[in-house]
């Protein structure tokens, strides 16, 4: 374990031109990963990776076995949320109509 464990550095170390050893070893390791990304972008393009990305939603839907269970929740779920939304705007309604005569009320006494 101690084998691995830097050491210090002196001043006249590693005097033989190759301070820049570890730089030109990650140039290399990017540039290699550069180029994988780029092969790997154009054998997506080439192979229609990107040519309709919204079909796999349609498909996954076509090929499930319980596709009217699935499309029938989702129904349910929006019409509880349409009603819910229903019932908290009737409920907020009655609310501010009642709050505004009151005020009304209170600016007519003070002006009297």
């Amino acid at each position: 374990m101690l084998v691995a464990a830097p050491g210090t550095a002196f001043a006249h170390d590693n005097l033989g031109g190759d301070e820049l050893a570890v730089a030109n070893w990650m140039l290399v390791g990017a540039m290699i990963t550069i180029v994988i990304g780029i092969l790997a972008g154009v054998w997506a393009i080439r192979s229609g990776q990107f040519s309709n990305i919204e079909e796999s939603k349609y498909a996954m839907l076509d090929t499930a076995e319980d596709f009217d269970a699935i499309m029938a929740q989702a129904d349910e779920r929006e019409l509880a949320a349409r009603t819910a939304r229903q019932e908290a705007q009737q409920v907020t309604k009655p609310q501010s109509a009642s709050e505004s005569p009151v005020g009304g009320q209170q600016q007519k006494q003070a002006h009297i």
